[in-house]
């Protein structure tokens, strides 16, 4: 809504002046129509897939840009947070991702980039705010919260504690509510679908195997059930979503447990606390 909703009158601008159109999936040869069992009747064109790309690809090169900044804060060396924005930006995943695919992350990422640039710098506000429109954009970035708690708890002073804690939390929620709650049922489904995918799909090539590996879980191995021809029937996926599920849970109550013993008294023990619940799902 908040994004591709401007782009889509922007492209329409655009297409009217450049008489720019869709290129029918029937005009194809046989050999490029990949998508013909998702019913997939048309190609925008390259032009609207460079519009719809063009926030990600602005979003990396804004990332690069507050990569710099952290790591030239944290470290004082501009060698060092050169080599990092080099790391970031050629990064091919990062290049898949934003060019190629074409997701959200990149937006997510750029937006906890500002918040953690923020809060190294002690403005509590402006940071709570960047992490609640980061977690507007994708759900997980609200994984950061009890670590920036814990390092409240560690680094503030006791008549600070409770001030710091306010400002940080009542502004992230209002930002993130705000950005919400005017789509609160598709969030909460899209989120569902990730993390309990439906066994009737639609949008599934095969409605029973391919929901077992979409998604955030830990069953995504059995998407090589395919390769091997074994079948995995719907009491099967229901059980391992369960399983799936109840791991993820786990995984992330013993890593916020682990984490009360992290050494806060530096930004590097926040970026591992911060990192630590990510790779619980990723």
């Amino acid at each position: 809504h908040y994004t591709l909703v401007p782009l889509a009158y922007f492209y329409d601008w655009l297409s009217k002046m450049f008489s720019l159109g869709v290129i029918p999936m029937s005009s194809l040869p046989g050999a490029l129509n990949f998508y013909s069992m998702n019913n997939i009747g048309f190609v925008p064109g390259l032009v609207f897939n460079s519009v719809v790309k063009s926030v990600f690809l602005v979003s990396d090169v804004l990332s690069a840009f507050l990569v710099y900044r952290i790591v030239k804060i944290v470290t004082s060396n501009t060698a060092l947070a050169e080599k990092a924005v080099f790391l970031w930006f050629l990064n091919p995943l990062l290049i898949w991702v934003s060019a190629v695919w074409g997701t959200w992350d990149s937006m997510a990422v750029l937006f906890s980039l500002a918040s953690f640039l923020f809060l190294l710098r002690n403005r509590f506000v402006i940071s709570s705010v960047f992490l609640g429109v980061a977690i507007a954009t994708k759900l997980y970035p609200i994984l950061f919260l009890i670590p920036i708690i814990y390092y409240f708890f560690r680094t503030a002073p006791r008549s600070e504690l409770r001030k710091r804690c306010l400002l940080f939390c009542v502004p992230l929620i209002l930002v993130s509510s705000l950005l919400i709650l005017p789509d609160l049922e598709s969030s909460a489904f899209f989120s569902n679908m990730f993390l309990v995918p439906s066994v009737s799909s639609s949008t599934a090539i095969n409605p029973i195997l391919n929901p077992v590996g979409f998604g955030l879980t830990y069953w995504s191995v059995f998407l090589f059930l395919q390769r091997i021809g074994l079948f995995v029937t719907s009491d099967w996926i229901v059980i391992l979503s369960v399983l799936s599920l109840a791991i993820g849970a786990l995984s992330l109550v013993l890593v916020y447990w682990k984490m009360r013993t992290f050494a806060f008294n530096d930004y590097f023990g926040l970026f591992a606390a911060m990192m630590a619940p990510i790779f619980v799902f990723f």
